[in-house]
């Protein structure tokens, strides 16, 4: 994993929904954002937060935004501004994504090998 030198650089942005006139606007504020300090890492944890990424790459927050569409309408525009960025000084060792794990069944016996 390797290190951010020039710091970690948190993405505020604003999500617009065009649709008939109508926008939708998303905010963020950084003080919903904690950094833990898991072993030698450092985890970006944001309330409401998931994350997305392939395993392996930095873990980051997101947050996803579901928008409903009428049923009989159509989306002419979708505008995503984010050129607002605000750098937190420091170096990080950010905890990379983990494999996503699924717990089992109910009723399912599941077998734990010895490593």
């Amino acid at each position: 994993m390797k290190n951010l030198t020039t710091g970690v650089i948190i993405v505020l942005f604003f999500v617009q929904f065009v649709y008939a006139g109508l926008t939708h606007t998303v905010t963020f504020d950084r003080s919903d954002l904690e950094i833990v300090n898991e072993d030698s890492y450092e985890r970006f944890v944001y309330k409401g937060a998931v994350i997305f990424d392939k395993e392996g790459t930095p873990e980051l927050p997101g947050i996803p935004v579901n928008l409903i569409i009428p049923t009989g309408n159509s989306v002419s525009s979708i505008k995503i501004n984010s050129n607002i960025h605000k750098k937190i000084d420091g170096i990080f060792n950010v905890y990379p994504t983990q494999p996503l794990c699924f717990p089992p069944k109910t009723g399912q016996v599941v077998k734990v090998e010895k490593t």
